[in-house]
């Protein structure tokens, strides 16, 4: 595409990050990212796709990164979003943190669904603390 002289639009990224995400393609979902990001374009499902890979794969720093890009690049997060960022800290065991998402995920305006629920009490499994679960 690049080749051809065309830029890539919303829909170009978004086809793009399903397919790495879908796949797991670590490298090639990260350098389709910050190339959507040097374009200028910048969406949800993106952030939510690179935050899902990167937890996929155990690599909660980084998305922990994406998570703070998604603040630097003003993203205001949807349901998709809170969702895995939710999933990110509950994975790891950060449950104070993951309850502190879910607390602004409601503050923004979403109810927690059962899936937030869910991932909330797999965490507490995770930590062993099957009373708050």
């Amino acid at each position: 595409m690049l080749d051809s002289g065309v830029a890539p639009n919303d829909a170009s990224f978004s086809m793009l990050m399903g397919l790495y995400r879908k796949g797991w393609n670590i490298e090639e979902a990260e350098f389709t990212f910050y190339q959507m990001r040097q374009f200028g374009i910048l969406f949800e499902p993106a952030y939510s796709g690179m935050i899902t890979i990167y937890t996929r794969f155990r690599l909660y720093e980084k998305a922990e990164d994406i998570i703070s890009l998604m603040r630097e690049d003003k993203i205001v997060p949807n349901m998709e979003n809170w969702l895995v960022i939710l999933n990110a800290y509950s994975q790891q065991g950060r449950l104070r943190d993951a309850e502190k998402v879910l607390v602004s995920m409601q503050e923004a305006g979403f109810s927690p669904n059962i899936v937030a629920y869910n991932i909330m009490i797999t965490g507490y499994g995770k930590a062993s603390n099957m009373d708050t679960a």
